[in-house]
């Protein structure tokens, strides 16, 4: 009772954290009267900074708690966390993240899901705030942030999950994933952590890191997750037989499908490939993109809204019987991966996924960007999820 009252603390937090992301301010003062009362925020580059930096449990003023110790600094604090006052510097590590009794650091796998997100969050507070035991959230990218304490509130999808390699990274260094590479960019990155709170079944290397004494053995949280198939209001609203498979299956609708759901298309690939001007003044794209990592992203807030557009793949005129409408499609390294291809052989489906990965599948940030780009155009689009 006392967890499921806590967890519905957290998501009305998460929610008061996520619209202090997005609330713009021009003093400090206006921060602290739209967000909840009490809370502590300020106005830092135009935007409000999150309100529970300085720990959750004090922040809430829960009635009957004499307790208002702060939390426990991390290795992810700024150096001069404690004397800002934002936690407590412990006494053992040069980094300022043991407490008192010396924990070591404990890493948390954030995964690249909300779920997963919310439960890392739960184990920091507990373990930050009333346990004294310094934790951080491992996302698996360098660029990509999920700590609960982080002074921006950032709110990072990691490009990958199921880090199963930073288990035993954090074993062949005693636990102390302060020696792993956490400065490179890709490859070069170490991914390092003592617990995975939420993985989905279906693999074996869970159970290779058990027999290898590099993990304890998992045990279940007692939820059914379900997959499906997803495909925006107005879609639904203009041909109602797609709710079912029989408006999808068989020859009949490989036209309707192919004619419907276009291909998503990236920020480069729009500017070289559809913009009459190298999208130097055109409305979908703001300006071309300046990286190869923007030319790969299918939407930016404020630079690039997205496009979709009918391929070769399209084409039923050219291809009758194997023109396809577009999926989007899991990526690869999930356990739910496979079943999309198995529907649609066994139904006869004209879909398909394109993404980059092995299969055809899309990273989890790639299908959020895409929904967020079909949410602006106004395009057709389904998926699973």
């Amino acid at each position: 009772m006392v967890m499921l009252i806590f967890f519905g603390l957290l998501l009305t937090i998460t929610i008061d954290i996520l619209d202090a992301t997005n609330v713009a301010c021009v003093n400090s003062e206006y921060c602290r009267e739209v967000l909840r009362t009490g809370l502590e925020s300020n106005c830092v580059d135009g935007f409000c900074d999150n309100p529970f930096q300085y720990g959750c449990i004090n922040s809430l003023q829960i009635p009957g708690r004499k307790d208002r110790r702060k939390r426990i600094c991390n290795s992810e604090d700024p150096s001069d966390a404690s004397d800002r006052g934002l936690c407590r510097e412990g006494s053992s590590s040069v980094s300022g993240s043991s407490s008192g009794f010396e924990y070591q650091e404990v890493r948390i796998f954030s995964q690249n899901w909300e779920s997963a997100f919310f439960g890392a969050w739960i184990a920091q507070i507990v373990l930050s705030e009333l346990l004294d035991v310094p934790v951080t959230i491992e996302t698996g990218d360098s660029d990509a942030n999920i700590n609960f304490y982080d002074r921006q509130s950032r709110f990072q999808y990691g490009s990958a999950q199921n880090h199963f390699d930073g288990f035993r990274r954090a074993s062949k260094f005693d636990g102390d994933c302060s020696k792993a590479n956490k400065m490179g960019d890709g490859d070069s990155y170490e991914s390092c952590g003592h617990a995975m709170l939420e993985v989905w079944s279906g693999f074996d290397e869970v159970d290779d890191l058990v027999d290898g004494g590099v993990i304890e053995p998992k045990s279940t949280l007692g939820v059914i997750g379900e997959d499906r198939w997803f495909m925006p209001k107005l879609t639904a609203e203009q041909d109602p037989s797609l709710m079912s498979y029989h408006g999808l299956k068989g020859l009949e609708n490989r036209k309707k499908l192919a004619g419907l759901f276009h291909r998503p298309t990236t920020w480069a690939d729009y500017c070289n490939e559809v913009s009459e001007d190298n999208c130097s003044s055109d409305g979908p794209a703001q300006r071309p993109p300046v990286s190869e990592e923007e030319g790969k992203q299918y939407f930016s807030d404020g630079l690039y809204i997205g496009h979709f557009r009918a391929t070769h793949e399209n084409n039923c005129t050219a291809s009758p019987t194997t023109c396809t409408g577009h999926f989007l499609d899991y990526p690869c390294d999930f356990s739910a991966a496979g079943y999309f291809l198995q529907h649609t052989n066994n139904l006869n489906i004209g879909l398909k996924s394109n993404g980059s990965g092995e299969g055809g599948g899309y990273t989890i940030p790639d299908m959020i960007d895409i929904w967020h780009a079909a949410n602006w155009t106004k395009s057709h689009i389904i998926g699973i999820w």
